[in-house]
């Protein structure tokens, strides 16, 4: 989706600023409560943006994202989107059956609790605001199976720094800049170890953040 990439691409350019990042999930008020549905994807699904976007209404915030001259092929693929999610639905009436249903647009909930806790891992509770992507990333060591399902992107600085290079030589990239690098989590249960009291600790003081230490070389 057109709004995706551009959000997406803002998230890039400012990554975990509040102001800027459209990505930002996670506020530093946030409760654990209300952290639990981001594992399941609740409130992911929502094609009212999608709807809007196909009925050719633009929202301020889309105008901030989009380019103007994106709008037309962005207006496009949202009703394409549409469309094709109404063939699947009407194809489980027409065939008796929610196969369709359960093989597609389901499909993104059953590996939620996995991608979604991966997710979170990336930026919760470090240094906002800030262009150093060490103090506002983390890299995370995964097992071969976990990395290939999340296409590498648990070496999360190495991809924010460098988003050029293809998800398949970010491990390569890696071993080359680490020791530049904050210590990379052992996995992760180690990550979350540190969030978890973090983000208790941030309902008490919403300016606290975790800062990670940097090679006193690169620092």
């Amino acid at each position: 989706m057109v709004h995706n990439r551009y959000g997406h691409l803002q998230h890039h350019n400012f990554t975990y600023h509040e102001e800027d990042d459209p990505e930002i999930e996670i506020q530093r008020t946030i409760t654990l409560w209300k952290m639990l549905p981001k594992f399941v994807a609740v409130g992911l699904f929502n094609p009212i943006p999608v709807a809007r976007h196909a009925l050719g209404i633009i929202d301020e915030e889309t105008r901030q994202i989009v380019p103007k001259n994106e709008w037309n092929k962005m207006i496009w693929s949202s009703r394409f989107w549409l469309m094709g999610h109404s063939l699947i639905i009407s194809s489980c009436s027409i065939f008796n059956t929610w196969l369709p249903v359960v093989y597609t647009i389901f499909a993104r909930f059953y590996g939620a609790p996995l991608g979604r806790s991966l997710d979170l891992i990336q930026h919760i509770g470090m240094e906002v605001n800030v262009r150093d992507h060490r103090l506002c990333t983390r890299d995370v060591y995964l097992n071969p199976l976990t990395r290939f399902l999340y296409w590498n992107m648990n070496y999360h600085i190495e991809h924010h720094m460098f988003p050029a290079v293809p998800f398949h030589a970010l491990p390569k990239l890696h071993e080359k800049i680490k020791n530049q690098l904050p210590q990379t989590y052992p996995g992760w249960l180690a990550a979350y170890r540190e969030i978890i009291p973090t983000v208790l600790k941030q309902q008490k003081n919403p300016e606290y953040c975790f800062t990670p230490k940097l090679p006193e070389e690169t620092a």
